[in-house]
């Protein structure tokens, strides 16, 4: 597949209500499928991005909260996912370890809402308060060099988990809709280096690791 170039769509309302929308309209989650992970993975392990990592009891209740309601509407369709790290990515620089960035560590201002999916997994949206003022997330996204590895265009979100299986969409559409009238929580992120260890089974995620070097 090539690389996506990066989306127009700014990180707003409209491109947040059109992944639900997506969703809500498809037929089936997107679980794993056997072998995928390994030929992709082609026995490397680190697997880069730049992320802004949430450190906010708040915002992992609410993850808490979203999955508790889909494991009653459906038992075990969901696999957990960076527990206890709530993150944003902001870049996928993928299997080359990124340089340093001048502005790694800065706290991000940031907004954690209503509960959403893609068809991969369902998530918290997310949006940055200073967009309006052009100093937001798409700012940020256009101070990494070079071409980002992404295969989608960009829309801010906190993962919740990973769909364990395919499965039909719509009695986790029913479980989810009370949740999209959840508040906005005010909170921010810190931008760090992070990798996922694509050797496990479910990808653990790391911050500022060894695995850099």
């Amino acid at each position: 597949p090539r690389a996506v170039a990066p989306s127009r769509e700014g990180p707003g309302p409209v491109s947040l209500q059109r992944v639900w929308r997506r969703f809500a309209a498809g037929r089936r989650t997107l679980g794993p499928s056997p072998g995928v992970r390994e030929a992709w993975a082609q026995g490397r392990r680190c697997y880069h991005a730049w992320v802004l990592v949430v450190d906010d009891p708040r915002v992992e209740a609410r993850r808490l909260e979203v999955a508790s309601a889909l494991e009653r509407a459906s038992p075990g369709a969901l696999s957990p996912w960076c527990a206890g790290a709530s993150h944003v990515t902001v870049w996928v620089a993928g299997w080359d370890p990124p340089g340093d960035h001048p502005r790694e560590g800065e706290r991000v201002p940031l907004e954690v809402g209503r509960a959403s999916a893609f068809s991969s997994c369902p998530i918290l949206e997310v949006r940055c308060p200073d967009e309006v003022q052009g100093a937001g997330l798409r700012a940020l996204r256009a101070t990494f060099p070079g071409r980002e590895e992404r295969w989608a265009p960009y829309h801010p979100h906190l993962t919740v988990g990973l769909w364990r299986r395919s499965e039909p969409v719509a009695p986790l559409v029913d479980a989810l809709r009370p949740l999209r009238r959840l508040p906005w929580l005010r909170t921010e992120g810190v931008l760090r280096r992070a990798h996922i260890d694509a050797r496990a089974e479910e990808g653990l995620f790391h911050v500022e690791q060894s695995c850099w070097r």
